[in-house]
């Protein structure tokens, strides 16, 4: 399997969005993409399936999802690498008077207080350098005490620049094969470009 190797600072700039500094995020417009709102109509389900309260999200972006899901009754706290998208957070975060936290830079190198019910991680692993993930997954399991659930695109790295390898149903049984009661999940955006996303669960 090719992959890329980048240094951090190289990462940084291949994933760096460049938004406005009045940029605020609007959590229910993203209800309007079919890929977001499979996203969190799926986190709902997972989360009621677990029973899940507090949750930890990373790579969360602006923090749409995480917000949503306070909306639903959740704790989220967020992680997020570009300092853009986080400072858009927090406006949200300070106009709406949310007890929200964010976390800005590589997860690998936070240290992250306390754990979690479960650990989300969206469209994001794909960004991080391959032989960076069994470490990833080891520290996401140090945070967690139930559940962690993932996405990854269906889509050659090739055709996209901020992914550094290829998600395939190989590669991801391989990475998460001997994790407790893992299940793997296929959803397809049909009538769209929209790469397919595999949904990955395991639990602790």
């Amino acid at each position: 399997m090719g992959t890329i190797l980048l240094t951090k600072n190289e990462i940084i700039t291949k994933n760096n969005t460049n938004i406005p500094e009045y940029y605020v995020p609007d959590p229910f417009l993203h209800l309007g993409n079919i890929r977001d709102r499979v996203h969190f109509n799926m986190s709902l389900e997972m989360l009621n399936r677990y029973k899940i309260e507090t949750v930890l999200d990373i790579g969360c972006y602006d923090g749409w999802l995480d917000f949503l899901l306070i909306n639903s009754g959740y704790q989220v706290t967020g992680i997020e690498l570009i300092e853009d998208l986080c400072e858009a957070a927090k406006r949200y975060t300070t106009a709406h008077s949310l007890n929200y936290t964010i976390y800005q830079g590589f997860f690998e190198d936070l240290d992250i207080p306390g754990t979690y019910d479960a650990i989300l991680c969206f469209e994001t692993l794909e960004h991080m350098p391959f032989e960076s993930i069994p470490g990833v997954l080891k520290k996401m399991e140090s945070l967690t005490t139930k559940a962690v659930y993932l996405s990854l695109p269906d889509q050659d790295h090739t055709l996209n620049t901020q992914h550094l390898w290829t998600p395939t149903k190989e590669v991801i049984n391989e990475l998460f094969k001997n994790k407790k009661n893992f299940k793997v999940d296929y959803f397809s955006y049909t009538g769209t470009t929209i790469p397919s996303n595999w949904f990955i669960t395991y639990e602790l």
